[in-house]
């Protein structure tokens, strides 16, 4: 081998020498020399892994503000006593008018109603009072009045609802026929009270009509209604 041959061949090896030290060199102390290629393309989103387990649950909240109160129970004063006193206000617009109250306790017969004072005391006569809500039914011996103001029967709450509200609502289905009841009340002033048809009702008072010339329409309180019969 010639002088240049063996001096182009040390050449190389020193050439490949020198490229692996480097090399190694590079890995160990990752050099700048070790450059890093490009970044690809980010890939397309995995598929979504199964969900979780559930959490524990976190603190109760603090306590919220309280709500409005809620709508008050019914009384008999809404129910019955009410309807009696706008009952009362009609007749007493007719300055006529000739009534017979019935009250627990009495009969009050042919009477002239003309006054109601302290909302819920009827005066008759100009110098006898009966507290309303006493009223277990009136009788009418003079014309009727124009009854389309007084208040339908409606669904009930309180004391109400179990008493006025079914006795209201089981003459409801009769209104208008000629089924014959015999109604009792409450003192028993109602006698032989037979023989009388539903001829209209309001909440907590029925309008009964009874054959015969003379026989006054006659409204009944249903708290007042202490039990009937067909």
């Amino acid at each position: 081998m010639s002088r240049m041959s063996f001096e182009n061949e040390m050449g190389k090896c020193r050439k490949i020498r020198k490229k692996d030290r480097e090399d190694k060199e590079c890995k160990e102390k990752k050099s700048e020399c070790c450059k890093r290629g490009p970044r690809g393309r980010k890939g397309p989103p995995g598929p979504r892994g199964p969900e979780g387990p559930q959490g524990p649950q976190g603190p109760q909240g603090p306590q919220g503000p309280q709500g409005p109160p809620g709508p008050s129970a019914d009384t008999d004063c809404d129910c019955c006593t009410e309807t009696m006193k706008e009952l009362i206000a009609l007749l007493i617009m007719d300055e006529e008018n000739a009534v017979d109250i019935l009250t627990q306790d009495d009969n009050i017969s042919n009477v002239n109603l003309d006054m109601i004072v302290k909302d819920y005391i009827v005066r008759y006569d100009e110098t006898n009072y009966v507290p309303i809500c006493q009223i277990v039914a009136i009788q009418v011996r003079t014309e009727l009045p124009d009854l389309s103001s007084l208040p339908e029967p409606e669904e009930s709450t309180g004391s109400c609802a179990c008493c006025e509200d079914p006795v209201t609502s089981f003459f409801l289905d009769f209104e208008g026929t000629d089924t014959d009841f015999t109604v009792r009340t409450v003192g028993n002033q109602l006698q032989s009270f037979t023989n009388a048809t539903v001829e209209d009702v309001f909440e907590g008072l029925i309008l009964f009509e009874r054959p015969g010339e003379g026989t006054p329409p006659t409204f009944i309180s249903s708290c007042y209604i202490d039990g009937f019969s067909m």
